[in-house]
């Protein structure tokens, strides 16, 4: 059985925005977080994180920590959230509370303005997800709560038009056991 555990960042600076490949770096607290979140798990082989400060900085960290490679994969950056980049949600709905409506109720059919569209997210996700799985090593991921989203949304066949009605914490982990595969 390979173990492959996904974290998600923990507080970053610039508060409660749509951040998406805005790179802010964590906080202290959101330092602490995610040293609490792995304190009684140190078990992996490798590290793949997405290269954004907020996971990247502390990839390094615990690679260094524990002596283990580092991986960084753009795959699991979060989505490029266009012109509402940087904006909280109660700003957004100032400017256009009917755009913001429609991505939250089917963030398929309506991407975020100049934004990515979330089957692109989806693609290079579940590749990079893919080739984590085949690797067969115990694994620790670090990235963001949307591809986090994606990946429990690939593993569970849940419909991706339900991504973000998944709850997904910062600092929180997600435990995925993968079969080992037979060979004749």
């Amino acid at each position: 059985m390979t173990t492959i555990e996904i974290l998600r960042h923990g507080e970053t600076n610039g508060g409660n925005i749509y951040r998406g490949i805005t790179d802010h770096p964590l906080t202290i607290k959101g330092w602490q977080q995610m040293q609490d979140a792995v304190a009684e798990k140190k078990h992996w082989r490798k590290i793949i994180s997405s290269p954004l400060l907020r996971c990247s900085d502390f990839a390094s960290y615990l690679s260094k920590q524990l002596n283990i490679p580092v991986v960084f994969d753009k795959r699991l950056q979060e989505m490029d959230f266009g012109d509402w980049e940087g904006l909280s949600a109660e700003q957004i709905i100032k400017q256009t509370l009917d755009e913001l409506t429609h991505f939250w109720n089917d963030p398929v059919k309506h991407t975020p303005p100049n934004g990515e569209p979330l089957l692109s997210v989806q693609q290079r996700v579940v590749d990079a997800w893919n080739e984590i799985v085949s690797s067969n090593k115990d694994t620790l991921v670090i990235t963001h709560g949307g591809p986090i989203r994606i990946i429990l949304c690939h593993i569970n066949k849940i419909p991706l038009k339900k991504v973000l009605s998944l709850e997904v914490s910062l600092a929180s982990f997600h435990t995925i056991s993968i079969p080992e595969k037979c060979t004749e």
